[in-house]
C-alpha cells in the first residue's frame, strides 16, 4: 500500500530542514542538517521507506531535485553549506525538474496538477492560503541567505509546519484531480501524475499522431509553421454568405484584409444593430453589453450555444497545422467521434460514482482535453509542436462568421437580440415567434453542420458582457435549476483568482435573484472570511498605521477586512515601479482596516458594513439606471 506524505524543505546556508507529514498517521517528522545537529542518516532512512509517495507544492521543480542531487544520490553525511550550494544551482537552472525515469521517489506536485506553472495562472502557496481560507497566513520569517541563530531555526521549523498543514489542506481539495490522473495513467500506461489537464490532452494528441503518421516524437517535436501575414481570403470558409446590407457591408470590409501580429486590430469591426452592437475581432466575437436587467416576459429567454464549436470546426473544415499534415486532423476526428459516439453514450448507462463509471469518465475527459486545450488551444502556442496560427484563425474566425450568419437570420426575423459571444447568442421571443426561431435553428444547423444547444433563463443581469448572473430554468416546468455567475457576480472562484470580499457577490445574487435587500444580507452575514480582502506584495511594502508608529508588515500576502478600527493600510513603493521609492499610497482610501492573518473567533468583529454595501451599490446603480432608462424609452414609443 502506498504511503503518502506531505513534505517541504527550508534551505539556509547554516540550516537545512526536511519536514514530512504522514497522511495516515498525521505524524510530523523534522530532519535538520545544521551547525547544531546533523540528521543526514535519519533523513536518508526516511526517504528509503518502501512504497513512499511524496506530495508537495512545486516539489518537482525545487524540493525533489534538492533531495535527488544530495541525499538520494550520495548516501552520506551532508552539511548545510554543501546543500545550499546545490540549491543555488537549482535556482539558477532554467529547467530543474528531474526526468520521470530518473525519479527515485514518486511525486505528486499540486502546483503542476493545477497548472499553476502557467504564467497566466501563476499562484504561490501563500496566495492559496488566502483563497482557500487557511486559518493562518504566515510568510518565511527570514530572508534567503540569512545565517540563522538557534531561536530563528526553531521559528523556521514552526513556519514549515504551517506550510505542511496548508499543503495538506490543498491536497484534500485536489483529490479528484489526483484520482483522475491515476485512472488516466493506468489507461495510457504512462505516468501523467505531474501533468496539467492541458498537457494530458496534448499527450493524447501526440501518441495519436505518432500512430497515424508513423513518425517518432523526435521527428516532429521541434517543428512549427510560421506566417508573416494572414490573408482573410485564406481563412474565411466558402460557406459564408450574408443577406442584409449591414452584414454584407461588414463582410466586404474584412474579406480582403491582410493582418499580422503588429496590426491585428486591423480586422476589428463593429456591427451596430438597433438593439445591440457586436464586436468582431480575431480573438472572438462579443456584444458591447451595457449594464441591464433582462427578465423573461415574452415566453422564451434563451441562449443558443454551439456545442464543441472549436473541435467540430477543425473536423468539419478539415483544418490541420501545415507541418503535421492531414494525419493530425484525422487524429482530432477520431478522438471527437470516439468520445461522442462511444464513451459518452456508455457513460449514460453506468451508475455514477462506481469504479467503472470513473474509469470511463476519466477516458472521455482526456479526449475532451485532447480536442480543446491540448489540441485547438495549442495551435496558437509557438512553444508547442502543433503551432500554426493560420490553422487557429481558420477555427476562430471561421466559427465567428458562421455565428454571425445565425445572428443575421434572427435579426432579419425581428427576434430580440440580448447578448452575443463567440459561440452563443441570447435571444428573447414569444410563443408566436417560436416556430420562426425553430426553423432558423434547424436550417442553420443543416447549413453549417454545427449542433446548437439551448439554455433557458428566467432572468439575466449584466454589468458587462463578461459580468453577469443568469437564473437558469427548466424549459418545460420553468423551475429554477441553478444560477450561473461570471465576473463581478462570481461567488466561488477558482483558487488562483482573487476571491476578496466574497460577501459582495453573495449579496448581489440574493438581491437580484431573491429580492433580498443588500443591507439585510450583509449585516446578517456571520462568516468573517467572506468580508476578507487579500493583497499580494509585489512592488511595494505594506504599512499599518496606529496611534503610535506605523507597523511594517513583512508578509508577502496579507488578509484584512474593512472595520471600524483606528488603523489604516498603506503601501510604500520600493522603487521597482515608476513611483518614487518610499512614496505612500492609501489602500481602500477613507476606510479603516483590521488585519486578519490568523483566524480568531469573535462575537463582534467590528466590521464596517457600509463599505460592503457601497461596493454592491457601485454595481447595482448602473444596472438599475440603464434598465429604467430602457423602460422609459420603451414607454415613450407608445
Amino acid at each position: 500500500m502506498k504511503k503518502r506524505q506531505i513534505y517541504d524543505l527550508e534551505t539556509y546556508p547554516n540550516f537545512f530542514l526536511a519536514s514530512f507529514k504522514d497522511l495516515d498517521s498525521k505524524k510530523i517528522f523534522h530532519y535538520e542538517i545544521s551547525d547544531r545537529k546533523n540528521e543526514s542518516y535519519e533523513l536518508i532512512k526516511h526517504l528509503n521507506q518502501p512504497n513512499l509517495v511524496l506530495v508537495g507544492y512545486n516539489n518537482n521543480g525545487f524540493d525533489y531535485p534538492i533531495l535527488h542531487k544530495t541525499l538520494l544520490e550520495e548516501k552520506r553525511e551532508w552539511d548545510s553549506y554543501e546543500i545550499y550550494e546545490i540549491v543555488q544551482e537549482i535556482i539558477n537552472e532554467e529547467f530543474s525538474a528531474i526526468q520521470n525515469y530518473l525519479v527515485k521517489i514518486p511525486q505528486i506536485d499540486l502546483y503542476k496538477i493545477w497548472h499553476y506553472d502557467n504564467p497566466a495562472r501563476s499562484t504561490s502557496l501563500k496566495w492559496l492560503q488566502f483563497t482557500t481560507r487557511f486559518n493562518k497566513l504566515q510568510d518565511l520569517p527570514f530572508k534567503v541567505g540569512t545565517i540563522l541563530n538557534d531561536e530563528e531555526k526553531d521559528l523556521t521549523i514552526n513556519y514549515c509546519e504551517n506550510d505542511l498543514e496548508s499543503t495538506e489542506s490543498f491536497y484534500y481539495k485536489s483529490l479528484s484531480a489526483i484520482d483522475f490522473r491515476i485512472n488516466v495513467s493506468n489507461k495510457l500506461g504512462h505516468d501523467v501524475m505531474g501533468y496539467s489537464d492541458v498537457k494530458i490532452g496534448e499527450y493524447i494528441n501526440r501518441i495519436t499522431y505518432e500512430r497515424l503518421s508513423g513518425k517518432k516524437w523526435k521527428q516532429f517535436k521541434d517543428k512549427r509553421t510560421y506566417h508573416k501575414n494572414f490573408k482573410m481570403q485564406d481563412i474565411i470558409p466558402d460557406s459564408i454568405k450574408f443577406k442584409s446590407k449591414i452584414f454584407n457591408d461588414f463582410f466586404n470590409s474584412i474579406k480582403n484584409e491582410v493582418f499580422n501580429y503588429d496590426n491585428g486590430d486591423k480586422i476589428d469591426r463593429y456591427i451596430n444593430l438597433p438593439e445591440i452592437s457586436i464586436k468582431f475581432a480575431r480573438g472572438g466575437l462579443h456584444s458591447e453589453d451595457k449594464p441591464k436587467f433582462v427578465k423573461n416576459v415574452k415566453g422564451y429567454l434563451q441562449e443558443k450555444d454551439i456545442g464543441s464549436m472549436y473541435p467540430w470546426t477543425i473536423v468539419s473544415e478539415k483544418i490541420y497545422p501545415k507541418h503535421l499534415g492531414v494525419e493530425w486532423n484525422e487524429g482530432i476526428k477520431s478522438s471527437y467521434f470516439y468520445r461522442s459516439e462511444t464513451l459518452k453514450p456508455l457513460l449514460e448507462t453506468l451508475k455514477k460514482g462506481t469504479e467503472e463509471y470513473n474509469k470511463v469518465n476519466a477516458e472521455q475527459e482526456i479526449y475532451k482535453l485532447a480536442l480543446n486545450g491540448g489540441g485547438f488551444g495549442k495551435l496558437g502556442s509557438s512553444f508547442n509542436w502543433q503551432y500554426d496560427d493560420l490553422a487557429k484563425y481558420k477555427v476562430t474566425i471561421g466559427g465567428e462568421l458562421k455565428m454571425l450568419m445565425l445572428i443575421e437570420e434572427l435579426y432579419l426575423a425581428n427576434i430580440e437580440l440580448i447578448s452575443v459571444n463567440t459561440d452563443g447568442v441570447v435571444i428573447h421571443y414569444s410563443e408566436e415567434e417560436k416556430s420562426i426561431v425553430d426553423k432558423i435553428h434547424k436550417d442553420w444547423e443543416k447549413l453549417t453542420t454545427y449542433d446548437l444547444e439551448d439554455t433557458s433563463y428566467n432572468k439575466i443581469i449584466f454589468s458587462t458582457v463578461n459580468d453577469y448572473i443568469a437564473e437558469i430554468i427548466d424549459p418545460i416546468t420553468k423551475e429554477t435549476l441553478y444560477n450561473k455567475y461570471n465576473g463581478d457576480f462570481e461567488i466561488d472562484k477558482d483558487f488562483h483568482k482573487n476571491n476578496s470580499q466574497r460577501i459582495v457577490p453573495i449579496a448581489l445574487s440574493k438581491y437580484f435573484i431573491n429580492n433580498i435587500p443588500i443591507e439585510e444580507t450583509i449585516r446578517n452575514h456571520t462568516d468573517i472570511y467572506d468580508f476578507c480582502i487579500g493583497r499580494n506584495k509585489r512592488s511595494a511594502d505594506f504599512l499599518l498605521t496606529t496611534k503610535e508608529e506605523p507597523i511594517i508588515i513583512n508578509d508577502k500576502i496579507i488578509r484584512y477586512y474593512i472595520s471600524n478600527s483606528h488603523q489604516k493600510l498603506f503601501k510604500r513603493s520600493n522603487g521597482d515601479t515608476k513611483k518614487k521609492e518610499g512614496a505612500l499610497e492609501a489602500i481602500n482610501k477613507g476606510y479603516n482596516v483590521t488585519l486578519f492573518m490568523n483566524y480568531q473567533e469573535k462575537d463582534d468583529y467590528n466590521i464596517n458594513y457600509q463599505f460592503y454595501i457601497n461596493e454592491c451599490n457601485k454595481i447595482i446603480k448602473p444596472i438599475e439606471f440603464k434598465t429604467n432608462d430602457i423602460k422609459i424609452k420603451q414607454l415613450s414609443l407608445f
